[in-house]
C-alpha cells in the first residue's frame, strides 16, 4: 500500500515522541495502591475540568465532588454510544470542536480533499465502523496516541525485543486497515528510526500478500487476527516463506485455533492488544507476561452485567465501562464498551495493573430466536478449527444460520450442516435451518476487518 508523505510524517512525528522522550511507563512497576492513587489524582483533575468545560457533565457532578471523588465518579451514569451521539456537542469540552467540524473534516479526508485526519496540528478525528449498528465520532489529541504507542511498542514490545534479542535488523509488516481514517493503521505503523516498515491492506488477495511478505521477510507482524490465520494457512500450503519472531494482533478476537495454527507454523505464541476507537489502547501483551496488561495508569476499567450493574463475576460480565483519564477533549466517563473479558490479578513483574486472561468478543454478537432463545454467535464458530477453511462469515437467519465459506475443495460441507443443526436443536430452535455457501470472496469492512458473526438485527435478513 502506498504511504503518502502526510501519513509518513504523521508516523514519524508520533514515533519521535514515542521513542525519543525520556519518560516512558514507569508506573507499570508500581504496586496496586500506587496505581489506584494515580487514578484518583487523574480522575480528580478530569472531573474538575469537565465540570467547568462540558455542558453534558456540568450538572452531573456536584460542586463539592472533591470531598469524595470516587463517590462522585460512581454517581455518573454510564455513557452509551447512542447517548454520546445524541449529546455530542454537549459532551465535548473544547470550544474549537463541534460534531459538524468533525463530520466535515472526515468527509473531506474520505473524498481526497484533505490528506490527514489531523485537525489544527493537535486533534485527530476518527469514526467507528458501526459494527454495532451505530456509527460513532471521536476526537483524541496526538499526545494520547503517543501515550498508547509508548505503552504498546516502547514498553511491551520493547520488553520482548530486549529480552529475546529481536531488535537486530528489525522489519515490521502491518496487515490491517487500508485507510488513514482508521486509528489502528496509525498505531500499528509507529516504529523506531532504524526499523523498516511495510504496510499492506488486509483485504489484499492472498497471493499478493504472500508476494509482498516473501520479498520483505518481516521479523515482526502487526495484523488483524483473521489476517494472521490467512497467512498461517498460506505458509502451510507452501505459498509463504517467512520466519517472524513476534506477531501481535488487535481489532478482532484472537481465537484459540489461530494461536495454535501460528504456533505450529512459526513456533511462537501470538500476542494481542486490546483497544477501541473510543478509548484507544486498553491492554497489551508481551512474551514476559501471562495475559494482557491493562493500562490502568491511563484508564479506569469497570466490569458490568447486561444491566450495567458492577460485577466481578466472570459468568455475569457482559460489558465494560472505560474512562480514559487522558482525553479532556471528548471526555468519555464510564463509557460503555460491548466487550466481554475475563480479568485476573496483576503479575509479579507489573504488580499494579490487572490483566485480561481473555477477550471473549462483543456482547451484541448474540443470535436471538423466537421464545427468547439466546445463543452466542461464537457457538457457531466451529469453522475456525477447520484448516480447509480460510475465511467465513456467519449470518443469523430467522430459524438458523447462513454461512459463507472460502475453503478447499475437500471441505466437508454436510458434516458442518449436521453439527450446526444439532446445536440449534439442542438450544430449542424450532424448525432449524443451516445453509453453507462456498464462495470466492468474503466482504471486508472498510477498515479491512472480517466480521465473522452477524446477528439478525444487524444483517436484516
Amino acid at each position: 500500500m502506498y504511504l503518502n508523505s502526510t501519513y509518513k510524517k504523521l508516523l514519524r512525528d508520533i514515533a519521535d515522541a514515542t521513542f525519543n522522550s525520556k519518560n516512558s511507563n514507569e508506573y507499570l512497576s508500581f504496586n496496586r495502591e500506587d496505581i489506584l492513587e494515580i487514578q484518583r489524582e487523574k480522575l480528580t483533575k478530569l472531573l474538575r475540568f469537565v465540570k467547568s468545560n462540558s455542558k453534558y457533565y456540568a450538572d452531573k457532578i456536584n460542586d463539592d465532588f472533591e470531598d469524595d471523588v470516587l463517590k462522585a465518579f460512581y454517581d455518573i451514569s454510564p455513557l452509551t454510544k447512542k447517548a454520546l451521539m445524541a449529546n455530542w456537542d454537549d459532551v465535548v469540552a473544547d470550544k474549537e470542536i463541534t460534531k459538524e467540524i468533525v463530520e466535515k473534516h472526515l468527509e473531506d479526508v474520505k473524498d481526497g480533499k484533505l490528506k490527514t485526519p489531523i485537525y489544527k496540528d493537535k486533534y485527530i478525528f476518527s469514526a467507528s465502523s458501526g459494527s454495532s449498528g451505530l456509527r460513532g465520532l471521536y476526537v483524541h489529541l496526538l499526545d494520547g496516541m503517543v501515550a498508547d504507542c509508548k505503552f504498546v511498542w516502547r514498553t511491551m514490545e520493547g520488553i520482548d525485543d530486549e529480552k529475546y534479542d529481536l531488535k537486530k535488523n528489525k522489519k515490521v509488516a502491518v496487515v490491517a486497515s487500508s485507510t488513514i481514517l482508521h486509528l489502528g493503521l496509525i498505531l500499528r505503523g509507529v516504529v523506531e528510526d532504524d526499523t523498516q516498515l511495510l504496510v499492506l491492506s488486509a483485504d489484499m488477495k492472498a497471493n499478493e500478500l504472500c508476494e509482498k511478505l516473501n520479498a520483505f521477510k518481516p521479523t515482526h507482524i502487526r495484523a488483524y487476527a483473521s489476517a494472521v490465520k490467512l497467512l498461517a494457512n498460506e505458509a502451510l500450503k507452501g505459498n509463504l516463506s517467512i520466519t517472524p519472531k513476534r506477531i501481535v494482533t488487535g481489532g478482532e478476537v484472537l481465537t484459540a485455533e489461530t494461536k495454535r495454527l501460528a504456533k505450529e507454523v512459526w513456533g511462537i505464541h501470538v500476542l494481542q492488544h486490546f483497544g477501541t476507537t473510543e478509548t484507544l489502547i486498553i491492554a497489551a501483551e508481551s512474551f514476559a507476561n501471562e495475559g494482557l496488561v491493562l493500562d490502568e495508569g491511563k484508564c479506569i476499567i469497570e466490569t458490568v452485567d447486561e444491566n450495567l450493574n458492577l460485577t466481578d463475576d466472570p459468568e455475569k460480565i457482559n460489558k465494560l465501562l472505560v474512562t480514559n483519564l487522558h482525553n479532556y477533549t471528548l471526555p468519555l466517563i464510564r463509557y460503555v464498551i460491548d466487550d466481554i473479558v475475563d480479568i485476573m490479578p496483576p503479575s509479579d513483574d507489573m504488580p499494579g495493573c490487572r490483566r485480561l486472561r481473555s477477550i471473549k468478543g462483543r456482547s451484541f454478537n448474540y443470535f436471538i430466536y423466537d421464545n427468547d432463545i439466546k445463543i452466542s454467535g461464537y457457538v457457531f464458530d466451529i469453522l475456525d478449527e477447520d484448516r480447509k477453511v480460510s475465511e467465513y462469515q456467519i449470518y443469523q437467519t430467522k430459524h438458523g444460520v447462513s454461512i459463507n465459506v472460502i475453503c478447499e475443495h475437500s471441505f466437508n460441507k454436510d458434516k458442518y450442516i449436521n453439527i450446526l443443526l444439532s446445536i440449534l436443536n439442542r438450544y430449542g430452535v424450532k424448525n432449524p435451518s443451516v445453509d453453507i455457501n462456498i464462495v470466492d470472496f468474503i466482504t471486508h469492512e472498510q477498515t479491512g476487518k472480517v466480521k465473522h458473526i452477524i446477528p439478525l438485527k444487524i444483517n436484516n435478513t
